[in-house]
């Protein structure tokens, strides 16, 4: 399903995270050491996300931690026991040892967030540039009114007033 998904959005990042991997791509790097260290440290914690930087690119990841099930231990547990294809392909240094109801690894998917943060600042400059026309419009409105309906007419009262009062205009 990754796979699939991958081929129209190669961006997006999905990694099975683990401390001792049999295949080398898998293993974790500091921050998803730090991630498996939580879930051991706390088992009622099912998932965990943040925002962190990766190759100074912002990115989204969410994890969820991997235990080790009674049917995990056949493959690996004690590798004297482990199906001996296995040893041939992987050997036996790295995946053994695994107790049941151990975090063994976790699953995590990295969503890149510099399209959508820049994304959302043009659109947010967008917004503000028409807010800021339609807040001058509107009070290029409200000054046009107030100037033909109070101003101008109050303007022309005074200067009439004045006349009569003067005695000019009649």
């Amino acid at each position: 399903t990754w796979d699939i998904f991958e081929q129209d959005n190669p961006e997006y990042e999905f990694k099975q995270a683990a401390l001792d991997p049999r295949w080398p791509p898998n293993k974790a790097d500091d921050v998803e050491v730090g991630i498996i260290n939580k879930f051991q440290a706390d088992p009622e914690l099912d998932h965990q996300s943040d925002i962190i930087e990766r190759d100074g690119q912002p990115y989204y990841y969410r994890a969820t931690p991997r235990l080790a099930k009674k049917g995990c231990l056949r493959c690996h547990g004690d590798p004297d026991t482990a199906p001996k294809d296995q040893i041939e392909i992987y050997d036996a240094e790295a995946g053994y040892h695994w107790k049941e109801g151990d975090v063994t690894a976790t699953f995590v998917v990295y969503i890149p967030l510099g399209k959508s943060l820049a994304e959302a600042r043009s659109n947010s400059a967008l917004l503000l540039a028409i807010g800021s026309c339609g807040l001058l419009v509107t009070l290029l409105g409200i000054w046009f009114f107030l100037y033909r309906g109070v101003v101008s007419p109050l303007v022309n009262l005074s200067s009439r007033t004045e006349e009569i009062s003067l005695g000019r205009g009649l």
